[in-house]
């Protein structure tokens, strides 16, 4: 009935125990992370809900069941209705970062999780044992440094004492000069039209008025978090499926509109699929719906390429047969606007420079391409 009750007991005592409920939505997956310690304490989905301490409960010679409580007055609570998807055993206490990164599936990340440390980790989300106290991290400083709590390290306390002696005199700046030159130049900060590295492969990338997009089809073969995109290799997995897919047919990777708008991500963090109004700005950008083709089009299509954006004719694969089809008469682009059960589709033309936005005629099983435009 959507309810959990979370029982901390022993088999000689059942009328100690300590008891959490929740209510939620039933019929979903949940993540639950359960402390038993000095305290009991409850997250749910990565929110804290609620702690007790020791000394409402007794001693802590207890045991922990999952699914099975012995009451012998009421049966029903032996009974754990439901599934689980993996269980992780901590030898540490809890936290909200590490309820969360369970709840996510994050990798863990050591460190500090205790904020009152002066090493404290705001990206850790695995307890490591490593927190200190500020004024033990003081005495870790060598001699001409401080401990600096913003970033949580030693930090020269006079910077142009180089040799650290606690006067700047002559032998700092020798120091210095001796040293000069020893740094390899920065790297120089990503700019639109710079290669594009996204799981192994080096996109380009083109300016088109005011927006920055992919000047190739998307290939990945994976969503942003690693996750695989399920590659649909016959007609039947192709045209049964409701979840993301991907096929390969010479060369050109086609997807449907389940990856498109898979919370997941097919495209980098901080690039996505296209909006509606994301695709009619690159027409308009490039002469407007009537006349964008030209522009669009690569050379080797018949077309200008004036906007970079190098479009070939790699058609579609078909919702019903999975077949493939108009390989050298169109380009069809999943955009990731969703009118109702239909997804939108930006098409480019061989035999005419108009270009058009479909909102409605497609199943989310065909297989167009897919470009990237950064967010």
């Amino acid at each position: 009935e959507g309810q959990i009750w979370l029982w901390w007991t022993n088999s000689f005592n059942p009328g100690r125990a300590i008891s959490f409920t929740h209510n939620w939505t039933a019929g979903e997956w949940h993540t639950i992370c359960f402390e038993i310690g000095a305290r009991a304490a409850l997250w749910i989905d990565g929110e804290f809900v609620e702690e007790k301490i020791r000394d409402e409960f007794g001693s802590s010679n207890r045991f922990f069941r999952l699914g099975d409580w012995n009451n012998f007055q009421n049966p029903s609570y032996r009974t754990f209705n439901g599934a689980i998807d993996r269980l992780a055993i901590w030898s540490s206490l809890l936290t909200d970062n590490t309820s969360q990164a369970f709840h996510i599936g994050e990798a863990a990340v050591p460190g500090c999780t205790n904020p009152e440390a002066c090493n404290y980790d705001d990206e850790a989300n695995q307890e490591d044992g490593s927190c200190v106290a500020c004024d033990v991290a003081t005495a870790f400083c060598g001699e001409g440094t401080a401990w600096d709590p913003a970033s949580q390290t030693c930090i020269v306390a006079n910077p142009a004492d180089i040799n650290f002696d606690g006067c700047v005199q002559l032998n700092d700046l020798l120091d210095l000069l001796s040293a000069y030159g020893g740094c390899e130049a920065e790297a120089s900060p990503w700019l639109c039209g710079d290669p594009l590295e996204f799981q192994g492969y080096d996109y380009a990338t083109v300016q088109i008025g005011e927006q920055c997009w992919f000047a190739e089809n998307l290939r990945a073969e994976n969503y942003r978090n690693g996750e695989s995109i399920v590659e649909a290799t016959n007609n039947s997995e192709w045209v049964g499926t409701s979840e993301g897919a991907f096929s390969v047919y010479q060369d050109d990777v086609y997807y449907n509109g389940f990856s498109s708008i898979d919370e997941r991500g097919v495209c980098p963090q901080g690039w996505n699929a296209g909006s509606d109004d994301a695709w009619i700005a690159l027409a308009e950008a490039v002469g407007g719906l009537d006349s964008a083709g030209d522009a669009l089009r690569s050379e080797s299509w018949n077309g200008s390429n004036e906007s970079g954006f190098s479009c070939f004719p790699r058609g579609y694969r078909r919702w019903f047969d999975g077949q493939y089809r108009f390989l050298s008469e169109r380009a069809y682009f999943w955009t990731e606007t969703l009118n109702g059960e239909s997804l939108s589709d930006f098409r480019v033309y061989g035999s005419t420079d108009a270009v058009e936005l479909v909102p409605t005629n497609n199943t989310l099983n065909d297989g167009f391409s897919i470009r990237c435009i950064k967010d």
